[in-house]
């Protein structure tokens, strides 16, 4: 039985506001406290979505490639039910964590689909994972040139650092002590920015 918190709070108005992309960490160590965290953000980012008529497109990574994500979608129409957000609240995979798959699968979502070519993306993790040199230079250039921004969560709960995610994010926040204060400042900081 896992309760999840879900943060309702609408951003300062922003000049045309476009989707929204999370993924998810679903590896093996995200069970428990960090899940329950990475799913109330993702569904605050619906909520707010919602409210301001956005599109929504979570995907769930562990270490699989990009065409076995596990993912769902949430139209800014509000024409989604209950079944996807379970789905999306209760997907777990516990499997490793690898970087590059879940954000090939953002940018593909980018350039394949025009009411996703305005996207932010909300990374939430507890591990490090690398990127290869060159698979970061290609996505830093296609990140600069479609003006893409990446706002990261480092759910600390044992050993990382913010290092590899602040190769390719332009805003990382740290979680070092999971506690229900800090859980809110984090979220409010992030929903504020998107």
């Amino acid at each position: 039985h896992k309760k999840v918190l879900q943060y309702e709070y609408i951003g300062k108005e922003r000049i045309a506001k476009g989707a929204i992309i999370v993924c998810v960490d679903s590896s093996g160590s995200m069970n428990g406290t960090p899940e329950v965290w990475s799913k109330s953000v993702a569904l605050g980012m619906v909520e707010i979505a919602k409210i301001q008529k956005r599109d929504v497109f979570v995907i769930h990574f562990d270490a699989s490639p990009k065409e076995s994500l596990h993912t769902n979608y949430f139209p800014k129409d509000g024409s989604w039910g209950l079944e996807e957000v379970l789905d999306m609240a209760e997907y777990y995979s516990g499997g490793g964590t690898y970087f590059e798959p879940p954000l090939d699968l953002s940018r593909d979502k980018i350039m394949e689909q025009e009411q996703f070519s305005k996207a932010d993306i909300i990374f939430v993790t507890d591990g490090e994972s690398t990127v290869t040199d060159n698979w970061l230079v290609k996505f830093k250039a296609w990140k600069k040139e479609k003006n893409v921004k990446i706002y990261s969560i480092l759910i600390n709960t044992y050993r990382g650092t913010t290092v590899s995610l602040d190769l390719f994010s332009d805003k990382a926040f740290s979680l070092s002590d999971i506690n229900e204060k800090q859980m809110d400042d984090t979220a409010f900081k992030l929903f504020d920015l998107i």
